[in-house]
């Protein structure tokens, strides 16, 4: 490729892409897709994407994005999220949305903070698990009310549960 405007025909040199902050994107990008979207209150499908996609940025990992990628590619607009409570990197968080406190996270972000996910729920959960997937719950704290469960793809910061569990 020469550069249009260059008498001496020069090649021009590469194109490098960085995003807003100014770094290179990653190597690998998330996987822009979802397990199982398991919609437990009346509320719907939809609903539970929209608070998924906006709690999913606060786990600021790989994981959080690809539920946040996983949910723009459904075409569903992510939830504002007015402010983030409580984060912990790819394990889980706590925000504000619509004026209500809601939490995004595995089970064991779940316990911790101390809800209590049903057994039906925990059964969606470990069929999410046992399709390779991340389960993660979305909660309505004030209640401990589970909208919904969703499969996340595993990705390099996936939680590791069982070392988490050793710990306590």
């Amino acid at each position: 490729m020469t550069i249009p405007d260059d008498p001496d025909g020069k090649v021009a040199p590469p194109v490098e892409s960085f995003d807003a902050a100014g770094a290179r994107p990653p190597d690998d990008p998330p996987r822009a897709s979802l397990g199982a979207v398991v919609p437990i209150d009346p509320r719907g499908r939809h609903d539970l994407l929209r608070l998924a996609g906006g709690l999913a940025h606060g786990l600021h990992s790989p994981t959080g994005d690809a539920i946040a990628a996983g949910v723009v590619a459904t075409g569903i607009e992510p939830a504002p999220v007015e402010r983030v409570v409580s984060s912990l990197k790819g394990y889980g968080v706590i925000a504000l949305v619509g004026g209500i406190l809601y939490a995004l996270g595995v089970r064991d972000f779940m316990r911790d903070i101390g809800v209590r996910p049903h057994d039906a729920e925990l059964r969606v959960a470990d069929r999410i698990e046992r399709a390779g997937d991340i389960a993660f719950f979305v909660v309505a704290i004030a209640r401990a009310h589970c909208v919904g469960v969703i499969g996340a793809p595993r990705q390099s910061d996936a939680p590791n549960t069982s070392i988490i569990r050793s710990i306590r």
